[in-house]
């Protein structure tokens, strides 16, 4: 009997997850339309249009943040005191959306020149930079 009740519970959680249908989108952090007020305004406006319910926002990319953090520094494309993942889960909310943050973790630098904010990982444990030889 107690078989028959898990069993039962299993399939009716199965069930409200495919009721509750996710169509979103992942937003990235490498091109415009997070950066400012404007364009989050629009890339929901766009995926409120496309039918979308939900949107995957990257909001660290190498080391920075595309929020307001007192460990790493601000994206460079960010207007100072702007926080777009605040602005974003608002507004998304507001349209009924769903938000969620995606954070890339191991990634923290690219280029030839080492970031200069102290806040930036590479810059305050230079140490623990790995070095291509290629």
């Amino acid at each position: 009997m107690e078989t028959i009740s898990w069993l039962a519970m299993f399939v009716l959680s199965i069930v409200a997850l495919c009721a509750a249908e996710w169509r979103g989108a992942w937003v990235t952090s490498w091109s415009k339309g997070f950066y400012t007020a404007d364009e989050i305004d629009r890339t929901i406006a766009d995926a409120k249009t496309a039918g979308l319910n939900a949107l995957v926002v990257e909001v660290r990319k190498v080391g920075d943040a595309y929020y307001q953090s007192d460990l790493e520094p601000i994206g460079p494309e960010v207007p100072a005191g702007f926080d777009p993942l605040a602005y974003a889960i608002e507004k998304g909310h507001a349209e009924g959306m769903q938000m969620c943050a995606w954070l890339v973790v191991y990634r923290v630098w690219k280029g030839s020149t080492p970031p200069s904010d102290s806040r930036h990982v590479i810059a305050a444990h230079p140490e623990w930079r790995t070095v291509s030889y290629d």
